[in-house]
């Protein structure tokens, strides 16, 4: 599991599930992305085989961040959750 945080106030915003055992995380904050080492898994996120995406082998998946997440929403909308 992934946890975002609001690096400027310090607040959770949400979990990302990750495979079992991922444990390499980096960040590019300067793009607004975060590298994350998966293991072998078959999670639907990054084994869509319409999109291209396969991780049954293991891959690094790249998360970026929304506009909503940047301003500390926990939907997709933009809403704020209690």
């Amino acid at each position: 599991m992934l946890g975002v945080i609001n690096a400027e106030t310090d607040r959770w915003i949400t979990n990302i599930p990750t495979a079992e055992d991922s444990k390499s995380v980096a960040v590019d904050p300067r793009h607004g992305r975060v590298y994350v080492a998966m293991t072998p898994n078959d999670l639907a996120a990054v084994n869509d085989e319409s999109a291209g995406l396969s991780c049954k082998q293991g891959c690094v998946a790249v998360l970026s961040v929304s506009r909503e997440c940047a301003a500390g929403s926990r939907e997709p909308g933009g809403g704020t959750s209690p």
